[in-house]
């Protein structure tokens, strides 16, 4: 026999079971029947979004072999920055979401997994990683200035000729300083020379004052009564 495949009203969830698959309840009775219900505050899931979310009952039902559960997702509700084929289906086991083997057909825009009882199933997208922080620019060291490296003074080879340091240029001489003007030369006397009359005046004016004051001193005794 086919397999049988039950669809909700909004066809957004469906189920495929196969032909001879023992669905019983929590009792272990045989399935009456199968309950649908949208969630819309599902648990949260660690480090992902929960896309869509789906109760099936009743809660506790088994299924031998696993059904297949597909949901369809929309695209434009999906976290910024997440990949379609990384989204997984997950049931919640009253404590967190188990992930399950889950095909992506991303033309459908479905997710569809293996399942073998009945709870809250749900997408999850996981939160893309975050952005690298960008890195903080370094200000080098400074370099260390090189050591002064010592220059070591040549020797020259043997038999080697070293040219001698270039001379000075000269500088141009001072100019001498004008030479004096020579005295005059004095004109030699010419002929014997004369009576020195200059002494000889001198001598008479001598003899004539002291003539003079023996007449003034003779004149004078003579006043005396």
């Amino acid at each position: 026999a086919s397999a049988v495949k039950l669809e909700s009203n909004d066809g957004k969830v469906s189920l495929t079971i196969a032909s001879g698959t023992r669905m019983l309840g929590a009792n272990g009775s045989a399935l009456a029947s199968l309950s649908l219900s949208s969630v819309s505050t599902p648990p949260s899931a660690p480090r992902a979004s929960v896309v869509a979310a789906q109760d099936l009952g009743p809660n506790g039902a088994t299924f031998d072999p696993p059904i297949t559960l597909t949901i369809a997702y929309d695209p434009a509700k999906l976290p910024a920055g997440t990949l379609e084929e990384d989204l997984l289906m997950a049931f919640w086991d009253g404590s967190q979401w188990v992930t399950l083997q889950t095909i992506v057909n991303a033309e459908t825009k479905t997710v569809s997994a293996r399942v073998s009882h009945f709870t809250v199933f749900a997408i999850i997208a996981s939160a893309p990683a975050p952005s690298p922080a960008p890195a903080t620019p370094t200000t080098p060291a400074p370099s260390p200035s090189p050591a002064p490296t010592p220059t070591t003074p040549t020797t020259p080879a043997p038999g080697a000729t070293t040219a001698p340091a270039p001379s000075p240029a000269p500088t141009a001489p001072s100019p001498a300083p004008a030479p004096s003007p020579a005295p005059a030369p004095e004109a030699a006397p010419t002929g014997p020379a004369g009576p020195n009359w200059t002494l000889i005046g001198g001598i008479l004016a001598a003899v004539v004052i002291v003539a003079g004051l023996a007449v003034f001193m003779a004149r004078r005794k003579q006043a005396r009564p």
